[in-house]
């Protein structure tokens, strides 16, 4: 098991003063190698300081170090990093060293954790982003170190919440124990993602039922955006307009011919605003990435030291096809095009050290930021929602104080979670038709809106997304697309427009204007 050069110099140093060697009189960098064990390397050591010794205690020691964290607690429980106390170890004793690496004790087989992961998301409705995030922690180099001493909480900010329940649960465990650090995994990481990968309604729940079913159409023959709004993310208070926004982009069908079909939304706002919240809500729908731009390894797109596949093009192989990212604003520049590429194409393009490649990336896109000012006119353009969600006023946050209070410490499951997942998953099964006869009517409609538009030079970015949100509200409807959808998708998209435009496209529809 190959460890950090640090860490391997910093044990070694740590070994040479418990046989009697002086540590500085070796020049551990000159030799180290880093792709050799600790081991190995300890037996390059002595052959460069002349003496083949060493001391047993100690040599158990660091087996149990390098091998088995979860074993140090057993042989004293003390700090690696920690000055030897005097008495910690037994009195050298001189033997030869073996010419091979002691033998390591197979770890326990890890318990079926699927069933505690279903039970986990039963209570906790944000609980997918939370153990995803975990998992990426855990496998981004460099994670040796991690591997060896665990995380902490304190490491995993967004993780404090949920920390009591991962260890009911059993999804966690200890690694490492010391009286100043206490070291802890995921139980199953791969079991734990592979329990993630399949969409909410599918985790251990049965198929819908007639009645339920029943109750899917009866929500689409009315209204389902305002069925459903107040179902998404029900512990967070209001955000109407937010919501509607995200349940349009999870219903939004994949690209089709020439047209885009994904829809793409950012919501924007200062912090303290529950926007990283409706995207852990998302994450927990669809089973998708949470990125942030403070995580390690192949970023967002790829790495461009080893050509590794990032988050996008690892959510274009997601059941949903759907990525949460959160801080855009931090996201730097040249990934930033990557993903506007990717969001418009479908694919991107990159250059690494191994060369240069494509990657596809037909993903929705649904992100968070602090401040949008700084990101690039052509990004912003790119999204068909771009919501802003503001400090509450004084009356909204009395609503919210009282929905908070009314929701402390209860665990009552998640039902409308699971209610939307399922409406959703059912919806996505339609694909709307869109009748020669209605496009007519829906050119027209368009045709109408630009002439009502006080602008001479007109955007037509955003008479395309009309469209694309015309379709999901068809999908969610279970009917087809028409030019009274088209209209629809416009108020959705324009809440600000006046009721004299609004009139006279409806008088268009209705056949009383030319």
């Amino acid at each position: 098991m190959a460890m950090n050069l640090g860490l391997q110099a910093h044990l070694m140093r740590r070994h040479l003063e418990r046989v009697g060697v002086d540590p500085q009189a070796v020049d551990l960098e000159a030799f180290l190698d880093p792709t050799l064990s600790f081991h190995e390397n300890q037996a390059l050591l002595e052959q460069a300081t002349g003496q083949r010794y060493t001391q047993k205690a100690e040599e158990e020691h660091w087996d149990r170090l390098a091998y088995q964290a979860a074993e140090w607690h057993a042989n004293g429980g003390q700090d690696p990093y920690a000055p030897p106390e005097e008495d910690d170890m037994p009195p050298p004793t001189l033997i030869a060293m073996p010419d091979t690496e002691p033998a390591v004790e197979a770890a326990p087989p890890a318990p079926a954790v699927a069933p505690n992961v279903r039970r986990a998301l039963q209570s906790l409705p944000d609980l997918d982003g939370t153990l995803r995030l975990i998992a990426g922690y855990e496998e981004k180099p460099p994670n040796d170190f991690v591997a060896t001493l665990g995380w902490t909480p304190s490491e995993i900010p967004v993780l404090q919440p949920h920390f009591r329940a991962l260890k009911h649960h059993g999804l966690v465990r200890t690694v490492y124990e010391s009286r100043s650090r206490t070291g802890w995994l995921l139980t199953d990481r791969a079991g734990t993602l592979q329990a993630l990968q399949a969409p909410a309604t599918t985790r251990g729940a049965a198929p819908p039922t007639l009645a339920t079913l029943e109750a899917y159409r009866t929500v689409a023959a009315s209204d389902p955006l305002r069925h459903l709004a107040p179902l998404v993310a029900p512990h967070l208070h209001g955000l109407e307009h937010a919501k509607r926004a995200l349940l349009l982009c999870l219903a939004s069908q994949d690209d089709g011919g020439n047209s885009r079909g994904r829809i793409s939304v950012l919501f924007h706002g200062p912090p303290g605003t529950a926007k990283t919240q409706l995207l852990y809500w998302a994450a927990g729908v669809t089973a998708c990435e949470v990125y942030s731009p403070r995580m390690t390894g192949p970023g967002l797109t790829v790495d461009m030291r080893t050509g590794e596949p990032g988050a996008l093009p690892r959510a274009h192989q997601g059941p949903w096809r759907t990525i949460c990212v959160d801080e855009v604003e931090k996201v730097g520049p040249s990934t930033l095009r990557q993903t506007l590429q990717a969001l418009e194409e479908g694919v991107f393009t990159y250059t690494s050290a191994n060369g240069t490649g494509t990657l596809e990336a037909a993903v929705r896109f649904i992100g968070a930021a602090n401040e949008i000012d700084g990101l690039p006119p052509e990004f912003r353009d790119r999204m068909d929602f771009l919501v802003h969600v503001p400090l509450p006023d004084r009356e909204a946050a009395k609503h919210i104080v009282a929905h908070i209070t009314n929701g402390w410490m209860r665990t009552s499951g998640r039902p409308e979670q699971d209610f939307v997942a399922g409406y959703l998953a059912w919806a996505r099964q339609h694909h709307p038709a869109f009748p020669d006869a209605e496009r007519g009517r829906v050119i027209g409609l368009l045709q109408m809106f630009v002439d009502l538009s006080t602008s001479d030079a007109i955007r037509v970015r955003p008479l395309e997304s009309v469209l694309r949100v015309a379709h999901a509200l068809a999908r969610l409807r279970h009917g087809d697309v028409t030019a009274a959808t088209v209209l629809d998708a416009i108020r959705i998209q324009c809440p600000d427009l006046n009721n004299g435009k609004l009139a006279a496209l409806r008088a268009y529809l209705a056949g009383t204007q030319p």
